[in-house]
């Protein structure tokens, strides 16, 4: 009975120590701890934080092992502003946690969280301030504690707020509605293997934001799943936080994201990190530096199939770009506005040492990449070329493509369908295959109408001339492969055609060059090798113009030039820095060998030429010569470029409308062996048009005549031989003009020396040469021909005779007489026999007689003449005494058996003293002494040698006109100035000279 007293005295007495404790926890949790953590807390984090902390309230309750801290609101350093504040943090810890020693947490849930963070224009922070303490302490042992074995469940945070004020950036960013859910974390062996399944959302500067995953983060594989849901970010809000200096702005641009990230990572395997889903971006709007469109995106939409950087794959299942906008520009000194988009490293770039030679790098992984397709739809690029004299604008409209199959992977080709249109009506399709590893592709395309005036910039500072017209329509197949040193090797084959083209001279503003079709048909092209292969050239109603100018240049010179115009003055410092740019851009290409392309390969079928015509301007004479070559047709076949093949050449056309030009013949343009045979001829040419010429080069105007050309050129090798057969038909010169380049010569000599008795005048001039004399030059030597025989004729036109008719050259320029004597001997006979031949052959011509006489020699002559003259009259006297006919007294001829006889009687009939004997008659002497005193006592006046010189003169017209074949009216006796002629070698001065006009 005692016992049973005590133990229930002791009972008592230990459920009023268990209602005691009981008493004091409840009290000690309800009352006494929460003020007592308030207290603590607040102390604490001022203290730490620096900052003014304020708690409205901590509440515990000891039975559910739950803490709750209400209202805490930490304030700016500096400020009244709330730095960080929660409406409730609520903590509830299992009872477990004392068994299992592990901290267990049955629930974590935080409620209205707010953070004000802010930047300042220094880059600090609000809450820099915070870390800049002293040091933790480290204790003195080294060993590390092991980690604390944890499990937290139900973690939520509800209504979360953030803001954070850059006022580096002058930008307020905003975090609303946050709300974070994570079931469980935890480091328990149990529950490793398990996933967490966290969930945040938020509304992000007014943009909704969500992520799910799943996750093992204290599994051995660290395995991981998150989903990500992004809606409507504004890129230009984040652009700001590049951490590179970006040389672009963005007006606007919107994100959509919704993927799943996976990672996984274990010893035995590769860490993997894949990402799959679709990226969206709206609205997108990108400037240069300078506030100028270059790109604008309705929208961009990206199916990603699987992108895992560790293993550096890119698979994308669909790209669509919808209505893309690119605004390319390429500035003065060669750079693209695009290029300048992409921001600048920091530093400055490490160049790449190259790989040993014969090595390469082992192991290196490119990345791979796939897209199952690619879809453009309305897209639209501008392009402006600043960098030629004149600026290039380009516009494409309406483009839409499609790529399928495009990979990375070996000898995969995927296909390409593209169609758009160039300016307002232009259009381009293309439709194929194509690869990059290798690079190869294999199109289709058809061009139709593409302007040229457009690109004309590029060229015409080489090429002066603006295009005023033309398009170019093509359609063909394009093949691209790489050789085994890796350089492009392209094939086309298809048509050509350009039409309606026109162009003008830049510095005239005169046509130039035009026709209505050029087609080349059935081509086929390549690069490594170069070569063409045309079937059929064509080019219809074209026409071009060719202009002299003053000084002598063509407008041919100018145009081709090849150098860019000049400008007046000095090099502006814009050109300066465009050169330097341009010369820096140029080194700092790679030194890449180029492909080695051997000499071109060029056949073409047949040329035809149909209703051309070539207008040509000589201003450098005066008058202005213009000449006309119209209804300009013709072909050339088979020409292969460098190859022993014959091409047949037939071209044909009119001067000046009614004048045929006929060029045939065959060119073979073997690489060793060039074989040339052309002929061309040009009928009755109206020379009255050749005027400027003539006034300039011959000092006449041409009153009328004709022009015809037959002409035969052939080559053999490098060696020319060449016939030019230049016929004049009645070629009659006008009116002098004054000209000092004219030739110094009688040319109306020359001409009538060269015209025939039907006027007509026929040159045959042959010449040969190399071509590859730089000196060669045919058009002049043939000049060089006629100005020759213009000196000729003014020099020796006896000896033009000569060559023409034969029979002695220059020496046909006289006759020589017996002294004392104007009897024509028989050579005299043979010279004025082949000059009537002359003069009859050559009617404008006529012939001045001028007699001359030795005086000396012609002086003797003329006694001696005048002494047998006196013999031969007394034979006379006898003839007639007799009955008998009487001849002219110089044809009286006195024998040997005779002459002393009838020299006693000239003798006895002279007056002059005779010798006399001593009885006063006068003596009969021996014949030598009569022949002295008769000779001694004859006077020869000059008036005697002056009409010898006449008579010789008269002898010699009349043995011309006496032929019946000259009119007398062209033949003229000069009264000589001297008796004696000017002197020549070898000639005697007893003659008469012969002068043409």
């Amino acid at each position: 009975m005692g016992d049973l007293i005590k133990r229930r005295h002791a009972l008592k007495k230990a459920v009023l120590w268990i209602i005691g404790l009981f008493i004091v926890f409840s009290a000690a949790g309800f009352f006494v701890i929460p003020p007592i953590a308030r207290s603590v807390l607040l102390k604490q984090a001022s203290a730490a934080l620096h900052r003014d902390v304020s708690i409205k309230a901590v509440r515990v309750n000891p039975y559910t092992l739950s803490v709750t801290v209400e209202g805490l609101t930490v304030k700016e350093r500096a400020g009244a502003e709330t730095f960080l504040s929660f409406d409730e943090l609520y903590v509830n810890a299992e009872i477990m946690s004392l068994f299992r020693r592990a901290l267990i947490i049955r629930e974590l849930r935080l409620s209205k969280p707010y953070v004000r963070v802010v930047r300042n224009e220094d880059e600090s922070y609000n809450f820099t301030d915070m870390f800049r303490g002293p040091a933790a302490k480290t204790g003195g042992s080294s060993s590390k504690p092991g980690l604390v074995t944890f499990s937290v469940n139900n973690i939520t945070v509800l209504n979360g707020s953030v803001d954070f004020i850059d006022n580096q950036k002058g930008i307020r960013h905003t975090v609303r509605d946050m709300r974070l859910s994570i079931p469980f974390i935890s480091n328990r062996a149990t529950y490793t293997n398990i996933f967490v399944k966290p969930e945040f959302s938020a509304v992000i500067n007014g943009d909704p934001y969500s992520i799910k995953g799943q996750t093992k983060p204290f599994a051995e594989s660290h395995e991981t799943y998150l989903d990500l849901d992004v809606r409507d970010i504004d890129i230009p809000d984040y652009l700001k936080y590049i951490p590179v200096k970006v040389n672009f702005k963005l007006p606007s641009g919107k994100i959509d994201l919704k993927a799943r990230v996976t990672f996984a990572q274990s010893r035995d395997r590769m860490t993997s990190l894949s990402v799959a889903g679709n990226l969206s971006v709206r609205e997108l709007a990108v400037n240069d530096a300078a506030n100028k469109p270059v790109l604008r995106l309705k929208s961009l939409d990206i199916g990603i199939a699987s992108l895992e950087p560790y293993l550096k794959s890119i698979k994308l299942s669909e790209v669509t770009v919808r209505s893309p906008e690119i605004a390319a520009v390429r500035e003065e000194n060669g750079s693209f506005n695009i290029l300048g988009l992409i921001p600048e490293a920091p530093g400055e770039p490490q160049k790449k040492s190259p790989a040993p030679e014969g090595k390469t790098k082992e192991g290196a992984q490119t990345v791979f990449f796939s897209m199952d397709r690619l879809k453009v739809e309305d897209g639209k690029i501008t392009f402006k070329d600043l960098m030629p004299s004149e600026p290039v604008n380009v516009s494409i409209q309406k483009m839409g493509m499609t790529l399928d199959k495009f990979s990375t992977e070996r000898d995969s080709k995927g296909t390409i369908d593209l169609s758009l249109i160039v300016g307002r009506r232009s259009t381009f399709s293309a439709k194929g295959a194509i690869g990059i590893n290798p690079l190869s592709g294999e199109l289709a395309f058809d061009a139709k109408a593409i302007p040229i005036a457009p690109f004309q910039h590029y060229f015409n500072d080489r090429i002066k001339i603006y295009i005023t017209g033309g398009e170019t329509s093509t359609a063909g197949n394009v093949v691209l492969t790489l050789d085994e040193a890796g350089a492009p090797k392209i094939q086309f084959t298809g048509n050509l055609l350009v039409s309606n083209f026109s162009s003008i001279d830049q510095e005239t503003a005169n046509d130039f060059l035009k026709w209505k079709a050029l087609s080349l048909g059935s081509v086929k092209a390549g690069y490594n090798p170069v070569a063409l292969s045309v079937n059929d050239v064509s080019i219809s109603d074209f026409y071009s113009r060719i202009i002299i100018y003053k000084d002598r240049t063509a407008n041919l010179q100018k145009i081709f030039s090849g150098e860019a115009a000049a400008k007046d003055g000095p090099a502006t410092e814009k050109e300066k820095e465009q050169k330097e740019a341009r010369g820096q851009k140029e080194a700092q290409l790679p030194d890449k060998p180029a492909p080695a392309i051997g000499p071109p390969d060029i056949a073409i079928g047949n040329i035809t030429l149909q209703g051309g015509t070539i207008d040509f301007t000589d201003m450098h004479v005066q008058p202005t010569f213009q000449a006309n070559l119209s209804e300009l047709g013709g072909r050339i076949s088979r020409f292969a470029l460098g190859k022993d093949q014959d091409a047949e050449v037939e071209v044909r056309g009119k001067i000046n409308e009614f004048i045929p030009l006929n060029i045939a013949g065959r060119i073979n343009t073997a690489k060793d062996n060039l074989r040339i045979d052309l002929t061309g001829n040009v009928r009755e040419f109206e020379m009255a048009a050749m005027t400027p010429y003539s006034g300039k080069y011959i000092g006449y105007e041409i009153e009328r005549g004709k022009l015809s050309l037959d002409l035969k050129y052939s080559i053999k090798g490098k060696k020319l031989d060449s016939q030019n057969v230049i016929f004049f038909d009645q070629l009659t010169l006008g009116d002098r003009v004054e000209s000092p380049d004219a030739v110094k010569a009688p040319v109306k000599l020359a001409i009538a020396l060269l015209k025939d008795r039907s006027g007509q005048i026929k040159l045959d001039i042959p010449v040969s040469g190399n071509i590859d004399d730089p000196q060669f030059r045919i058009g002049p030597i043939i000049w060089q021909v006629i100005k020759n025989l213009i000196v000729k004729a003014a020099t020796a036109p006896f000896a033009l005779l000569g060559s023409l008719f034969g029979g002695g050259g220059e020496q046909l320029s006289y006759i020589e007489f017996d002294y004392g004597s104007a009897k024509l001997t028989g050579a005299a006979m043979k010279k004025i026999e082949v000059v009537t031949k002359a003069l009859s052959d050559r009617p404008a011509l006529t012939l001045d007689i001028e007699g001359h006489v030795s005086p000396e020699e012609d002086r003797e002559g003329l006694k001696r003449y005048l002494f047998t003259k006196k013999v031969n009259t007394q034979k006379l006297n006898d003839m007639a005494r007799k009955g008998q006919e009487t001849p002219p007294v110089d044809e009286i001829k006195v024998e040997q058996a005779e002459y002393e006889k009838y020299l006693k009687r000239a003798y006895k009939a002279e007056k002059f003293a005779k010798p006399r004997n001593i009885i006063g008659f006068a003596k009969d002497l021996p014949v030598p002494e009569m022949e002295k005193l008769m000779i001694t006592h004859i006077e020869v006046t000059n008036d005697d040698l002056r009409q010898l010189a006449a008579r010789r003169a008269q002898e010699a017209r009349n043995a011309i006109i006496q032929s019946g074949k000259v009119e007398s009216s062209r033949i003229f006796i000069l009264d000589p100035k001297t008796l004696a002629p000017e002197k020549r070698k070898d000639v005697k001065d007893s003659r008469a000279d012969f002068k043409l006009r």
